[in-house]
């Protein structure tokens, strides 16, 4: 099988939380992102539509030891040794991290000492997504490959950096996902469609880009559809981000698809974390119970104009 599944997620999320009110609070005037009606409705707007009370961070916790922590969840399960992970991924901008080089400081900390190390950066929201993909690729190349970790951490540097305009407000947390070859139980990559909008390279959480963003997300699941060859029959599940579902779940009706299957448990709970979403949800349905053969589509974008889209096969 040239094909990697993953057989096991873990999520490392902070205990500190902080309010809304706490975070608004700290953030300068200038910084607060451009909302009708003025910085109040903001405020607002972020507790009433979005549904947030608090986000976990970091607190006095420094990027490393979230990191360390997901990477301590996954190999406390004996499931798999750390000198036997032959490439290691990691899935993150360097804006969301303060340790540089941090796939080699994971290796040196772990004992990984024959895993080749890839960075997947520039698709912000999106790059665990992405880094599923790139795995699957690198792994359909090279055979010899069994055992693979995609790892990422977000540890947000200071308040106003929290903000995503009306999209939602970033938490802290890391994951590692490991990816087997010849596994028999987890989820199994079946397709992915990514589309990119260079228009949109110059973030601006100023401009209101919605009819882009909707256009482009109707696009990318569109085509995922059509070249998967799938249709709302197959699907049983779809993983969206924790963040501002109005859009997105616009867009998946227009696809023909049932909001009724998107997984929401985490929408309010943690915050937005960025690209750890997908693992988090993708741990927590499985949690929840996912029948064996079940259909999953994922959609992950990212705020330079990433959209991409994958189909699961889960095998309990």
């Amino acid at each position: 099988m040239s094909t990697l599944t993953i057989t096991n997620i873990s999520v490392y999320i902070p205990d500190h939380r902080i309010t809304v009110d706490e975070l608004f609070t700290s953030i300068p005037v200038a910084s607060i992102p451009s909302f009708t009606g003025g910085d109040g409705d903001y405020l607002q707007y972020l507790k009433s539509d979005l549904g947030y009370s608090s986000i976990r961070t970091a607190g006095k916790l420094k990027d490393t030891d979230l990191l360390i922590g997901a990477a301590d969840q996954l190999f406390d399960l004996d499931i798999v040794a750390p000198e036997d992970i032959d490439f290691l991924f990691m899935a993150q901008e360097s804006d969301v991290i303060q340790k540089e080089n941090s796939g080699q400081f994971l290796q040196m900390e772990f004992d990984m000492n024959r895993a080749k190390i890839m960075t997947i950066s520039g698709h912000h929201c999106a790059n665990v997504d992405a880094a599923i993909y790139m795995a699957n690729c690198v792994a359909k190349s090279d055979l010899s490959i069994e055992k693979v970790l995609i790892a990422g951490v977000v540890s947000i540097p200071s308040a106003e950096k929290r903000m995503v305009g009306s999209y939602g407000v970033l938490g802290d947390a890391a994951t590692c996902i490991l990816l087997e070859r010849n596994a028999t139980s987890g989820f199994e990559l079946v397709y992915t469609h990514m589309v990119s909008l260079g228009l949109l390279h110059e973030i601006d959480l100023t401009k209101d880009v919605s009819l882009l963003l909707c256009k482009y997300y109707t696009l990318c699941l569109t085509e995922l559809m059509e070249k998967s060859g799938f249709s709302d029959k197959d699907i049983d599940h779809i993983i969206i981000q924790n963040a501002n579902t109005a859009l997105i779940n616009q867009c998946i009706s227009a696809v023909d698809l049932n909001t009724a299957k998107v997984f929401s448990d985490n929408l309010n709970t943690y915050g937005h974390l960025d690209s750890i979403d997908l693992p988090l949800n993708m741990r927590d349905l499985m949690k929840k119970g996912i029948n064996d053969g079940a259909h999953i589509l994922t959609f992950g974008s990212g705020i330079n104009g990433s959209f991409i889209a994958s189909i699961f096969k889960y095998s309990a």
